[in-house]
C-alpha cells in the first residue's frame, strides 16, 4: 500500500539479489521513485534528458493590473442601468 507520508525509496527490483533496493535519494519518474542509476535512462544506456530551465506553469508575462488588483478580464462588466453583465 502507498504511504504519501514515507521517503521516497528506489522502487528498482534487483532480479539477482531478489530484492528492491531502497536507495533513499531518488526522483519520481512515471514508473515510480528510482535511484539515479535506475532511471530508465540509464537502463537504456543513454544520458539523462535535461531538465527544463523553468517551471511548466511559470507565467513568462505578468498580467496588467488595474486599480482594483484584478485584471482586465476579470473586472465585472456593468450595464448603463447599474446591472451586471453577465458573459
Amino acid at each position: 500500500m502507498y504511504d504519501p507520508a514515507a521517503p521516497p525509496w528506489c522502487a528498482h527490483w534487483d532480479g539477482s539479489e531478489r530484492r528492491y533496493c531502497g536507495a533513499p535519494s531518488t526522483r519520481l519518474y512515471l514508473i515510480g521513485h528510482r535511484f539515479p542509476l535506475h532511471t530508465p535512462a540509464a537502463l537504456a544506456g543513454r544520458p539523462e534528458a535535461p531538465g527544463s530551465p523553468m517551471p511548466l506553469r511559470r507565467r513568462t508575462v505578468e498580467p496588467r493590473r488595474d486599480g482594483l488588483g484584478m485584471g482586465p478580464r476579470h473586472r465585472p462588466r456593468y450595464r448603463s442601468n447599474g446591472a451586471p453583465r453577465h458573459r
